[in-house]
């Protein structure tokens, strides 16, 4: 009994297993000032956090910064050559000469980014955040960017041939002289954008979103807009050459020298496009022609013909006035101021010396004959005075 009691004892003891302690991952490096390239091929760079380092210069050629933090860091002329960086974020990066080709940014940040002559060729940027970023003369050559967003990125002078940018936001984005050739933009929001100068020949553009876009100048050679809205866009002077406008929605498309066959001028007709004279031309030619027609001839006679019964009224009351005055002189009546020797002392005393009548008073005592009124004229008009000789008498 003792014996089957230690055997079943030693069984349990046999059976009874300890915890296990799982080993815990190790917490991703933290890097900070100018790490070594050495220091670098060393350390496991998954999730690191990279705030604000300096990696300037040097080589990361396919390695693994997946979700890593690379806020506000230096990454000048860095090669991150088929690097993954998938949910990584670069916000706030220098990222001038950076080699980023073949790399995956899947939903990486890259807000605010800056840095001229970066290369992003071949690389994938679905879902990627741009927005803000400042790289101009930039390669997209062959890149992926489905979904991402550019809003308000400064992206002049980019080359961006065959990629694919189909739902990409980049509303009022700069790509003025971008070279955009065969690009894949269907379904794109680039609401007030300017894309002027630029180089589309032969893209997609399909159901796009184009609305207060400026493409003056552009060369749109056989581009598809189809159901594409180019509401209140600026086709100024832009080559349109087989381009495709079925469908489209194009109400104040403004098309100043551009040259359309009968097809594009059917199918913009469709979507809002009056080629008639817009209003202001219309308000222009409609005061040309008031212009021509005499009317601001006939606003300055009318007037004159409304002043002239003021000026007619006022002229017959003065002359009214100073004939009154003149028969109170030549009847002696009125204030008088004997002075030495009976010479008169004020302008009453000067018109009884040297009594004048109204007639003489205007136009003097000199000889020049007064203008002859008929009996019917009640007081001189203005045309009289004009025409009268003027005489020392009035000064």
């Amino acid at each position: 009994m003792s014996l089957r009691v230690r055997l079943v004892s030693k069984r349990r003891a046999n059976t009874i297993q300890e915890p296990k302690t799982e080993a815990m991952p190790p917490s991703p490096p933290t890097l900070s000032g100018r790490p070594s390239q050495s220091a670098l091929d060393a350390a496991a760079l998954e999730g690191a956090d990279l705030r604000g380092v300096s990696l300037a210069g040097l080589r990361l050629v396919g390695r693994n910064l997946r979700g890593a933090t690379l806020v506000d860091a230096d990454l000048s002329r860095v090669d991150l050559s088929d690097a993954v960086l998938d949910g990584a974020d670069l916000s706030d990066c220098e990222l001038h000469g950076a080699i980023l080709s073949g790399a995956s940014l899947k939903g990486a940040v890259l807000r605010r980014v800056r840095g001229a002559e970066v290369s992003f060729g071949r690389a994938d940027l679905t879902g990627a955040d741009l927005t803000g970023a400042t790289c101009p003369k930039a390669s997209f050559d062959g890149a992926i960017l489905r979904d991402a967003r550019a809003d308000e990125a400064l992206l002049q002078g980019i080359r961006a041939a065959g990629a694919n940018l189909a739902g990409l936001s980049a509303q009022g984005a700069a790509l003025d002289l971008a070279d955009l050739r065969g690009v894949d933009l269907s379904g794109a929001t680039l609401h007030k954008a300017t894309i002027e100068g630029a180089d589309l020949t032969g893209a997609t553009l399909d159901g796009a979103t184009l609305t207060r876009a400026r493409l003056d100048r552009a060369r749109l050679d056989g581009v598809s807009f189809r159901g594409a809205s180019l509401g209140r866009a600026r086709l100024n002077g832009a080559t349109v050459v087989g381009a495709d406008f079925e469908g489209v929605k194009a109400g104040g498309l403004g098309l100043g020298g551009v040259i359309l066959d009968d097809a594009q001028r059917a199918a913009l007709s469709a979507g809002g496009v009056s080629f008639g004279p817009t209003l202001l031309q219309r308000a222009l030619a409609a005061v040309w022609a008031w212009v021509r027609g005499g009317g601001p001839v006939r606003v300055v006679l009318g007037a004159l013909t409304a002043l002239g019964w003021p000026l007619r009224t006022a002229l017959s009351l003065g002359e009214k006035v100073w004939a009154k005055l003149g028969a109170r002189r030549a009847h002696g009546s009125g204030p008088r101021a004997s002075g030495r020797g009976g010479a008169p002392e004020s302008w009453a005393g000067r018109w009884r010396a040297a009594p004048l009548t109204p007639r003489e008073s205007c136009w003097g005592s000199s000889g020049a004959a007064p203008p002859k009124r008929s009996s019917s004229q009640g007081s001189i008009s203005l045309g009289e005075i004009y025409a009268a000789p003027i005489s020392a008498a009035w000064i």
